[in-house]
């Protein structure tokens, strides 16, 4: 009996000792699979505009700008209200990105957040990403939570967007024809493509290739400007392009001098564009259409890059020096080309210096 009795008590210790040691385990096991009590969170349920503009309509749908004041209805404000602080305020979400635009309870609607749609400094770089969705319909994700991220509505709703009106529009397209006019009448009329020697306008390689990356940044600037508004779009490897054009201009007015000699054999009626550009003194040149099929495909994707994102490309090292040596090789040929057209001119005409290139045929 007593041999019945301690084998008894024995196992009821054992029994106990086991629940004590699982009951943790099996409490952890369940914090590790989610199988607790949910977090109340909150959820969006409408979003009105209120436009500090006149703007149309798009549609019925809801155009937002700069100025306009958005409301937030949340199912649970009290929720956000009692997390936040000033170190963590309310903030506006856009396409899942936090902007340091803080929302402000509605006094008469308790679960209303009411942000001002506006530009700081800091939000520059959100703000460049947002507005290179397109050029005029634009549509971004709206959501509310805290600026760390710890509480942020689950689900966000679009809206349309416009960064411009019409009459905004004005001013840029007046300033886009009255710069358009102007180079028509300085390439035109004056002749800023053309150098003139010894009485002959002649299109130069180096002022085409100068005036060429000119008007590619100029144009893509403005277009971004107009577009994103942003006035910080210009990389450090547009500006290496703009010099690189630059210098091959300046290396070539020096070339060419005030050399009388020179002059006078480089003195020919112009045959055309490309003729010009492409050859010297009648003879096509390699180094002339290196420079030029070279400057033409970086171009071309300069363009597409820009229209199509919205933004400057960044050229890597490898094709600035590529662009570099095209330059390079035209200058030192050039005037290699241009000291033995002088010396063969003097060898085979030595009374060519008399000659008159303004009458008719001298140089042809």
């Amino acid at each position: 009996m007593k041999t019945k009795l301690i084998l008894l008590l024995f196992c009821a210790g054992a029994y106990s000792d086991a629940q004590t040691s699982v009951t943790p385990a099996k409490q952890s096991a369940q914090k590790a699979t989610g199988q607790h009590a949910p977090e109340v969170t909150f959820a969006i349920d409408t979003i009105i505009v209120h436009p500090a503009h006149h703007i149309m309509q798009n549609k019925g749908s809801q155009v937002a700008m700069f100025g306009d004041t958005i409301f937030i209805s949340v199912t649970d404000a009290s929720l956000i209200e009692k997390k936040r602080s000033m170190n963590n305020p309310i903030v506006l979400y856009l396409n899942r990105l936090p902007f340091n635009i803080n929302g402000h309870l509605a006094g008469g609607k308790p679960n209303d957040i009411r942000f001002i749609l506006t530009r700081y400094y800091e939000d520059d770089e959100n703000w460049n990403k947002l507005l290179r969705s397109g050029f005029i319909d634009k549509s971004f994700y709206v959501g509310v939570g805290l600026e760390d991220g710890s509480l942020i509505a689950p689900i966000s709703y679009p809206i349309e967007f416009t960064l411009r009106t019409p009459s905004e529009a004005v001013p840029f397209i007046l300033l886009s024809l009255a710069l358009g006019c102007f180079t028509i009448f300085m390439v035109w009329k004056k002749k800023l493509l053309q150098d003139k020697i010894e009485g002959y306008y002649i299109y130069s390689l180096s002022s085409v290739h100068l005036f060429f990356w000119t008007q590619i940044v100029l144009l893509s600037y403005m277009l971004i400007w107009f577009v994103c508004d942003d006035m910080n779009s210009i990389e450090n490897s547009n500006l290496v392009l703009l010099g690189i054009s630059a210098g091959t201009a300046g290396i070539s007015t020096i070339i060419n001098g005030n050399d009388k000699a020179l002059k006078r054999v480089r003195a020919r009626r112009s045959q055309g564009f490309f003729h010009d550009i492409l050859s010297d003194r009648g003879e096509f040149c390699m180094h002339r259409y290196q420079i030029f099929i070279f400057n033409v495909v970086v171009g071309a994707f300069f363009i597409y890059r820009t229209i199509s994102e919205l933004k400057m490309p960044v050229l890597n090292e490898t094709i600035l020096v590529l662009l570099g040596i095209s330059s390079a090789t035209y200058t030192g040929l050039k005037a290699i080309t241009s000291k033995n057209l002088v010396k063969a001119d003097q060898e085979t005409s030595p009374a060519a210096s008399k000659t008159d290139p303004e009458q008719p045929g001298a140089n042809e």
